[in-house]
């Protein structure tokens, strides 16, 4: 692929962005530090890992073997298990309202999201930043994944065992 080919929406997300930025460059922004529209200021605080919860009873089993696993450590009676599950039964109940109440992420949400967007932007988490969702030119991503991987794909171009692979 031709890189001077790709897309840049760096121009779009220059004014979008609450970061300044004084360069040229191509550039990656934070969905959190994106200048939100209000019917999607709830991507403002999300990360990749924080819409998920288990249910009650895996989370219980969960809960309750560590729980004896510390009291066993720490050479208390296991008797203390009960009064434990009965805390995390309390503690469910305001979870489960904080979850009613909270803005979730919905699949229209998100397609709202995409609209508003530039279309040939690439949203990856950040480089050692998993949980972070961060929009990036492609441009900068394809440069980054070239330099990664650039290597490897030429050796691989080069090797007889990419013969192989189109051959199946």
């Amino acid at each position: 692929m031709d890189p001077d080919m790709i897309p840049c929406c760096c121009q779009w997300l220059r004014p979008h962005s609450r970061c300044p930025d004084d360069n040229n460059d191509h550039i990656a922004v934070n969905l959190e530090d994106l200048s939100l529209p209000a019917d999607l200021r709830l991507f403002s605080d999300v990360n990749a890992n924080s819409t998920y919860y288990i249910g009650l009873k895996p989370y219980l089993q969960l809960a309750t073997i560590r729980f004896r696993t510390w009291l066993k450590h720490h050479g208390l009676p296991p008797t203390l298990e009960q009064p434990f599950r009965h805390f995390l039964m309390q503690e469910w109940k305001q979870h489960l309202n904080f979850v009613d109440h909270q803005p979730r992420l919905t699949f229209h949400a998100v397609q709202r999201l995409l609209r508003w967007l530039p279309y040939d932007c690439v949203l990856h988490h950040g480089d050692h930043e998993q949980h972070r969702v961060t929009v990036f030119c492609p441009v900068l991503y394809f440069q980054g994944a070239l330099n990664t991987y650039g290597m490897i794909l030429l050796s691989l171009k080069n090797s007889s065992s990419q013969k192989l692979w189109h051959n199946k």
